[in-house]
């Protein structure tokens, strides 16, 4: 279990990534600590899970690749414990490799599926801001 902020406040909200590329975890990582999030890391979807309930996140960001429990099952786990965290799924796998059943449950599940490929850090930044404003995690 990672918690990245040195200095974590109450009032900073918190994400939790769930990714197995080190860099990419780094690079995220750093993104929303300059940005004022509260940030947790996991690099494996276990792991994953033990952070999600001690730190009761408000945002996780899943990668579906991950060792020891994908981010499928990860994902599913979490969102039967809780209906108020936000959950994207950052990946680089296109839903075309779902067939129409796991697509549809992918995206009941989810708030936002994007693709790494086409997603830069800050306009993920920029994704996690309106998706907190929609559902009123962020004040405005």
């Amino acid at each position: 279990m990672t918690n990245e902020n040195n200095n974590p406040s109450s009032a900073k909200k918190k994400i939790l990534i769930l990714e197995d590329d080190k860099f990419l975890l780094r690079l995220y990582a750093d993104k929303f600590i300059s940005n004022g999030f509260d940030v947790y890391t996991a690099d494996n979807g276990i792991d994953a899970l033990k952070i999600f309930d001690k730190a009761k996140p408000d945002i996780v960001i899943i990668d579906l690749n991950v060792p020891q429990l994908n981010g499928v099952e990860t994902l599913k786990i979490m969102r039967n414990t809780s209906d108020k965290v936000c959950f994207i799924v950052f990946t680089n796998y296109d839903k075309d490799i779902f067939d129409q059943e796991e697509r549809e449950e992918i995206d009941r599940l989810v708030d936002n599926y994007l693709l790494k490929i086409d997603t830069t850090p800050d306009e993920l930044l920029e994704h996690i801001r309106k998706l907190c404003q929609k559902n009123n995690i962020l004040s405005k």
